[in-house]
């Protein structure tokens, strides 16, 4: 529901097409651009879109997504909705500052694509940042990119997602 009318909506990291299916079966958007650098993945990415008759709806694209973004930044692209749903970034505790600058580098190309008033999804899978400190990180790179922000939702793992208590998430 959050999904703007016409929007040009980019999905980066899409792998199966789950943000992008979504957003194309349940919104009217002008297109829609999903990214993965896994030919495995678009392809399966693929089959789900044209086994839910969206095909005509989503263009997959095989890139990098540090590449992709910097690129389309330099292209003058604009987005009025911009997913980021990178794979785990901080896969141990001696890579987190490594991780969080991936992290602000990523937002912040998104953020100077998205028009003023886009909507910027963006999350994270590793189980080692935590919710304040991405929030942190958000708020240093609206800061860099001259952004004001408003956070209009906030989401975890589902119930059915189990919490170790030896890691906390």
């Amino acid at each position: 529901h959050w999904t703007p009318r016409d929007a040009r909506v980019l999905d980066v990291c899409t792998y199966l097409g789950g943000f992008a299916l979504t957003i194309a079966k349940h919104a009217a958007t002008s297109s829609i651009t999903a990214i993965d650098s896994s030919e495995r993945a678009l392809q399966a990415a693929l089959a789900n879109a044209e086994r839910n008759g969206l095909q005509d709806r989503v263009d997959f694209v095989q890139a990098d997504f540090m590449d992709y973004l910097s690129n389309e930044l330099d292209l003058g692209a604009r987005f009025d909705m911009i997913v980021l749903d990178p794979p785990r970034l901080a896969s141990s505790r001696e890579n987190m500052r490594r991780a969080m600058a991936a992290y602000h580098r990523i937002n912040y190309l998104a953020m100077r694509m998205l028009e003023p008033s886009g909507i910027l999804i963006t999350c994270s899978c590793s189980g080692r940042v935590n919710r304040n400190d991405f929030r942190d990180m958000l708020k240093g790179v609206a800061e860099r990119a001259g952004r004001e922000v408003q956070i209009l939702e906030e989401r975890g793992a589902p119930a059915d997602h189990p919490v170790s208590l030896n890691c906390p998430e």
